[in-house]
């Protein structure tokens, strides 16, 4: 029995027990020996035995790269490959009989072969796919370059149409990363080890890559616990994207949480971004005193002067609601869009249906009122105005700072 000790990663088309019959075992250099696997394996595991003009031999199983399987055409063409002679003529008649044999690698081979030799072979051309335009020999991926188009994936795009596509793979693959990543820290805070919760609330408060925003979108849409939404409010801070400040400024509109609209609006007003209170002053147009009240609040909290005049609007707003609907109960209006000011409907009790219009007075709006202007005209519109307009705006009120 003669064991041999050649150098290659082994790979898994060898690791069976008893891998399929093969004419060739390709070693690591690349070489090949003209032997097939043994149908009775080799006594140990880590050993692959073989069965060759030579006899029984056992290579260790680390050192094999791969069993090839050979067609007849292909070992007749490495039976003839090594003695055609080395012209032009002759590399073409072989590559001809790799192509009526179904050897295209061969074929390929011995075709680059014959230009090498005789660089304006025309037929060796064609075969390799070049077409002649303009008296030049051009490849399919030539006349394409010269359209500015570029291969990708088995196609031919743009570059403009590739650098959109790369950068959509590579956004595609870094939000994957991130949703695994956040998963894992979002696990970590529930978990019992204490040390991975602190370091998971770390690295959520110092997030810094605007590729995790929509993940983190996801997450806190999803997260049901006060304690965990605040902290994510804190991240989008941290994030400071402008999807990641619209969704702050979203909470500390309408969130139902007061800690977290509070959160919320903390972290704009830590952000020292410029016209954060553009989206509490189209709240204040909204459906529903509840977003009207939580804007104003805001608007309080930013400083946010020039929201004098649309706070002064919305002291009193009139809402329609639907009286008596098919269910027994009244419809208002709700779901505010700080984008649209668009909304929906909650139900309250009621007849018959029937659309009715309510005035409501908002205390928060009136309360940041006197805070901005030390005022009190309590909901008086007419007396809010006159005090306006008799106001130095360039001295006293600078009406578009803030927005």
């Amino acid at each position: 029995m003669v064991r041999l000790s050649l150098t290659a990663a082994c790979v898994a088309a060898i690791a069976a027990a008893q891998p399929a019959p093969a004419d060739q075992v390709e070693l690591a250099t690349g070489s090949r020996l003209d032997a097939r696997v043994a149908s009775e394996p080799a006594e140990s595991r880590s050993h692959v035995a073989l069965e060759s003009e030579y006899g029984r031999l056992v290579l260790d199983r680390d050192r094999v790269a791969r069993a090839v399987n050979e067609t007849p055409a292909e070992a007749e063409y490495r039976r003839r490959s090594p003695s055609v002679s080395d012209t032009a003529e002759a590399q073409f008649a072989l590559a001809n009989w790799c192509r009526d044999n179904g050897v295209a690698e061969g074929m390929r081979r011995h075709l680059a072969r014959v230009l090498e030799l005789d660089p304006e072979h025309a037929e060796a051309r064609m075969l390799l796919g070049y077409q002649q335009i303009d008296g030049q020999w051009m490849t399919r991926d030539d006349v394409l370059a010269a359209r500015g188009l570029v291969r990708w994936k088995g196609g031919y795009r743009t570059p403009q149409e590739v650098a959109l596509l790369e950068q959509a793979e590579q956004a595609e693959a870094a939000a994957l990363a991130w949703r695994n990543q956040l998963a894992q820290w979002r696990e970590s805070l529930d978990g019992a080890d204490r040390d991975a919760a602190r370091r998971a609330e770390e690295s959520l408060l110092t997030l810094a890559d605007p590729a995790a925003t929509a993940e983190l979108l996801k997450l806190l849409a999803d997260e049901k616990t006060p304690q965990v939404r605040r902290l994510l409010m804190k991240s989008l801070g941290s994030l400071g994207t402008p999807d990641a400040l619209a969704t702050l400024a979203n909470h500390g509109i309408a969130d139902v949480d007061p800690d977290v609209r509070a959160e919320a609006v903390d972290q704009l007003i830590a952000s020292g971004r410029p016209g954060l209170a553009i989206p509490f002053v189209k709240a204040l147009r909204a459906d529903n005193p509840f977003y009207i009240n939580n804007a104003a609040w805001a608007l309080g909290r930013l400083q946010a002067a020039s929201a004098i005049d649309p706070l002064i609007d919305a002291l009193v707003t009139t809402h329609k609601r639907q009286v008596g609907n098919d269910s027994g109960g009244d419809s208002y209006s709700v779901g505010f869009n700080p984008a649209t000011g668009g909304g929906g409907t909650f139900g309250f009790g009621g007849g018959g249906p029937k659309i009715v219009a309510k005035n409501s007075r908002n205390p928060q709006v009136l309360d940041t009122l006197v805070h901005l202007t030390g005022e009190n005209f309590q909901y008086s519109k007419e007396k809010w105005r006159a005090w306006l307009a008799d106001q130095q705006v360039a001295q006293d009120i600078d009406l578009r700072r803030d927005l």
